[in-house]
């Protein structure tokens, strides 16, 4: 039930904000789901760039995890620790996609004539200028971060001097072994 108001809600934004709908609309019939503490959001994407109920419970082409932990890059900037704690199930290339769609979200001009309404609205407002601008520092930053990830963290790319060593390496053992060789060969030539 709350994923159908907060989806009303996205809507209604998105109705201000037409660039941002005609970029969702390319990525029609697309599932995606964000969870972020206190925040979950479920839905499919239509053909008119709006977003449709999607149950929770249903697969998703793509789900983006944001643990309260990542919000620790507003105070110290670290890309690659953010990165770390950012998790993408799925399609990792329409989440992104997906990220950096939203985080262009103009809330300029979206407040309604009621001052309780207003009032509720600023909340709203702010909860989601938190969240977009998360996801704009966390887009910007995920390339360089996923080189850097896999380079120093992981270790499952190497560095160049890594691949000149082992290059280095390997020319010593094939002399070696030609050596050996030569030394084998003359054996066997004594032997006979």
């Amino acid at each position: 039930m709350f994923n159908k108001v907060k989806i009303d809600c996205l809507n209604f934004i998105l109705s201000k904000n037409n660039h941002v709908k005609e970029e969702l609309a390319k990525l029609v019939n697309c599932t995606f789901n964000i969870n972020m503490v206190g925040f979950c959001l479920s839905a499919m994407i239509s053909n008119s760039g709006e977003l449709s109920y999607y149950s929770e419970l249903n697969s998703h082409d793509v789900e983006i995890l944001i643990p309260l932990k990542a919000s620790s890059y507003f105070i110290h900037r670290d890309s690659l620790t953010t990165f770390k704690q950012l998790t993408i199930i799925g399609n990792q290339k329409l989440g992104r996609e997906i990220l950096e769609i939203l985080a262009k979200i103009n809330l300029n001009n979206l407040y309604p004539q009621s001052p309780l309404l207003g009032v509720i609205f600023l909340q709203v407002e702010s909860f989601i200028d938190s969240v977009r601008n998360q996801i704009i520092l966390m887009s910007r930053n995920s390339s360089q971060s996923i080189s850097e990830y896999l380079l120093y963290e992981t270790n499952d790319l190497v560095s160049s001097y890594e691949i000149n060593e082992f290059c280095n390496q390997v020319d010593a053992i094939n002399e070696r072994s030609a050596l050996l060789e030569l030394k084998i060969n003359r054996l066997m030539n004594q032997l006979k």
